[in-house]
């Protein structure tokens, strides 16, 4: 296996960006300590960068859990064969508390949890049809025990780790988070 040693998107440095992504950066690097490598890709344009930083603030006040949400960005990176997503979101759901064995089958859309399975599930259908979901999908859902709150911000979830993991695969930034185990 060769290790890659160049980013195909080139990766913005703090003193290069323009003042808008300067101070966007300056907000990544407040709440994770360093920029890491995807923030720095998206610096390239500040629209993309602020569009990210705004709906993923908005959906951390959101009914659904922290932990769900991490579950949702680790199924979706792993249906999109994102390795720097997958890479991420292994890494905070493993803070979250999560086994490496729990995020292995999350990887493969399978919980132990009913309600988790449920969503995986769900995410999964929302992935696959593109939204199109049928009543029946909505109805096994909502007797999951998720409201339509929760359903809605499932999708959006799914949508914001779509946009991740497409930028990702099209970019490919070195990876400055642990490899997931596979």
């Amino acid at each position: 296996m060769t290790t890659k040693t160049i980013n195909r998107i080139n990766l913005i440095e703090e003193n290069e960006a323009s003042d808008k992504s300067k101070r966007l950066l300056e907000n990544v690097k407040k709440a994770f300590g360093k920029v890491p490598n995807v923030f720095k890709m998206m610096a390239n344009s500040p629209a993309v960068l602020d569009a990210y930083l705004k709906f993923s603030g908005a959906l951390k006040s959101s009914k659904l859990s922290a932990n769900f949400a991490e579950q949702i960005a680790v199924f979706t990176a792993s249906k999109n064969k994102c390795e720097y997503c997958s890479a991420v979101h292994s890494f905070i759901l493993s803070d979250l508390g999560a086994s490496n064995e729990q995020i292995k089958d999350i990887r493969n859309g399978v919980s132990q949890d009913a309600k988790t399975q449920a969503m995986l599930a769900f995410s999964n259908t929302v992935i696959e049809k593109v939204g199109k979901v049928s009543d029946d999908d909505l109805n096994k859902i909502r007797q999951a025990g998720f409201s339509d709150e929760e359903i809605l911000e499932i999708v959006a979830n799914v949508s914001l780790n779509i946009l991740t993991n497409s930028l990702n695969n099209l970019a490919e930034p070195l990876l400055d988070f642990p490899s997931p185990e596979k």
